[in-house]
């Protein structure tokens, strides 16, 4: 995914919680940030993140809210290129082009 980051910026969304939600959801949150199951002799972390299937479900993902200055923003609301990576540079530049045109 690739967001168009001056729409982002419109609705108050920055790069930082575009990529931790996204990182959250797929890979789970880093082992400082992660709420901890206090036992008697250690602690246990407890990790959350959507089950395998989900995290490849490009449409469930659009449907994360990314927190903003003014409320939370689902990530379909900002425009991006779904497969840039598989396409040649020149392609997906122009796709990306494409993309963020018709959302204006």
């Amino acid at each position: 995914m690739r967001p168009d980051f001056a729409r982002a910026a419109d609705l108050g969304v920055n790069s930082v919680a575009i990529a931790d939600t996204l990182r959250v959801a797929t890979a789970g949150d880093y082992d400082q940030g992660l709420a901890k199951l206090n036992l008697s002799q250690r602690q246990v972390p407890i990790v959350v993140k959507l089950p395998a299937d989900a995290r490849q479900d490009l449409q469930l993902l659009e449907r994360l809210p990314v927190p903003g200055k003014h409320g939370a923003v689902m990530l379909a609301t900002l425009p991006s290129c779904r497969s840039a990576a598989a396409r040649p540079r020149s392609t997906a530049t122009t796709a990306c082009a494409t993309s963020t045109s018709r959302s204006n």
